[in-house]
């Protein structure tokens, strides 16, 4: 998979997280991105085996529970 700007900003916030990962919240709100921009391409990256289910979940902005992202370990 070829990386542009979007998923390579998205995999670095990810993985600078370490365990504790990310939801699509906060990546959508730490990373100034519209949703429409952001989840796609979080979706591509585990596509490509890149980002995780970590298998926990964590309460969002609207309350409801988000998946947490983490960064594959070969993406380290």
């Amino acid at each position: 998979m070829r990386l542009n700007h979007f998923h390579r900003l998205i995999l670095e916030f990810v993985r600078v997280a370490g365990e504790a990962g990310r939801t699509d919240d906060e990546i959508t709100l730490g990373l100034y991105l519209h949703p429409d921009a952001a989840r796609p391409r979080r979706y591509e990256l585990v596509t490509a085996g890149l980002v995780v289910n970590s298998g926990t979940r964590r309460k969002g902005v609207s309350g409801r529970s988000g998946i947490v992202w983490t960064a594959a370990k070969e993406a380290e």
